[in-house]
Formats: C-alpha cells, sequence, structure tokens
C-alpha cells in the first residue's frame, strides 16, 4: 500500500504536480486552472513580436525558450479550465 504523504513518479515530473494539485480544494484547482489557461493564451502576444522582431542576440533565444516552456506548461496545467457558460464535469 502506498503512503499517503508521497506521490508516485519522479520528483519534479509534470504528471506528479498534478497529481498533487489535485489533493487540493476544488476552488483552488479552478483557480489554478483559470490561471494556466489564460496565461496560455496571453504569451503568445508577447513571444509572437519577438518571433518577427528577430532572434538577433542569444539573451531573445533564452527569452523565446522560456516563454515556450512557461507555455507549454500552461496549456497542460490549464487544458481543464471551462469557461463561465461550459456544463461542469
Amino acid at each position: 500500500m502506498q503512503d499517503n504523504d508521497t506521490l508516485p513518479g519522479p520528483p519534479g515530473t509534470l504528471a506528479r504536480w498534478l497529481r498533487l494539485l489535485s489533493r487540493f480544494p476544488r476552488g483552488v484547482v479552478t483557480w489554478v486552472q483559470a490561471v494556466a489557461f489564460w496565461t496560455a493564451v496571453v504569451i503568445p502576444a508577447v513571444y509572437i513580436p519577438l518571433l518577427l522582431r528577430g532572434l538577433s542576440t542569444t539573451a531573445d533565444a533564452v527569452t523565446l525558450a522560456q516563454l515556450l516552456g512557461i507555455n507549454a506548461v500552461a496549456l497542460v496545467v490549464g487544458h481543464g479550465h471551462l469557461g463561465p457558460d461550459d456544463p461542469p464535469e
């Protein structure tokens, strides 16, 4: 049997963090999903102009990589967000 204080999976994996998130009250999960969803929507507004301007420096390339990583995590965490008109699961 598994101890309730530990989570399966390697430390730091996204699946482990999502399982940890599932332990929080529904209101907290809903809020985190909403913030992640809208973060995933807004981030392209930052990196698209960066791409159009060109990646002329290493700092620009690193910034783009970080934004893409944050966007990917936000997409995964926020994928379950329901809008105000969506029926509950």
